[in-house]
């Protein structure tokens, strides 16, 4: 478990990235990467960076043709993470609602 001011940390550099990549001066592997990286071994802390990672990210995403298969994807992890249930209810309640945001088309 990170200390909340690690976890704040990790969650601003993430959402500084998100939005770097958003205004296309990082490119969007980059976020890509992260995400994949923070699901391969899911803890409580990684899927939360996750998922507002995605959240920010998600709609540049999920419009560019070319991270489109790699979107689907990354939600099959966070569905297989939600089906292993060794996550806390709250990240669990998160990794639904990010589900919802995406229905949505990420409008957050």
């Amino acid at each position: 478990m990170l200390t909340e001011p690690l976890q704040a940390g990790c969650q601003a550099t993430t959402l500084f990235i998100a939005h770097l990549t958003n205004q296309q001066v990082a490119q969007h592997l980059l976020c890509l990467q992260i995400i994949s990286l923070l699901l391969t071994n899911p803890t409580s802390d990684s899927i939360e960076i996750a998922v507002t990672l995605t959240k920010n990210v998600g709609m540049f995403l999920s419009e560019n043709p070319e991270t489109k298969p790699a979107m689907a994807a990354i939600f099959q992890m966070f569905t297989n993470v939600l089906h292993e249930g060794t996550v806390d209810k709250r990240v669990q309640y998160a990794i639904e609602v990010l589900f919802e945001v995406r229905k949505t088309g990420f409008k957050v």
